[in-house]
């Protein structure tokens, strides 16, 4: 389970203080960062925004719902993890 801790450091890597913008990349990292740890359960729109520290309402300027952030996750896991082991497993 991700812990605060680890949440607020999250924060803190990304340069996220005060009133700072929350990017796409922001809620991607952090949904990554809790799939790994916790599971897909864990990935939800209000526990992440409330990690960032920011209103869930800004993550809908990114992503069209949970399962547009799911799928999103899904395709950057494919291109950048599963392409190279496809890629290396093809070679002669």
């Amino acid at each position: 389970m991700l812990s605060d801790s680890s949440a607020d450091e999250v924060v803190r890597r990304s340069g996220l203080t005060g009133n700072t913008k929350v990017t796409r990349d922001h809620w991607m990292k952090l949904a990554l960062e809790t799939l790994i740890s916790e599971g897909v359960e864990a990935v939800r729109v209000l526990a992440l925004g409330q990690k960032l520290n920011v209103s869930r309402s800004s993550f809908y300027w990114y992503f069209k719902s949970r399962q547009d952030l799911l799928d999103q996750l899904l395709d950057f896991w494919r291109n950048n993890n599963t392409r190279f082991i496809v890629e290396q497993a093809g070679r002669a």
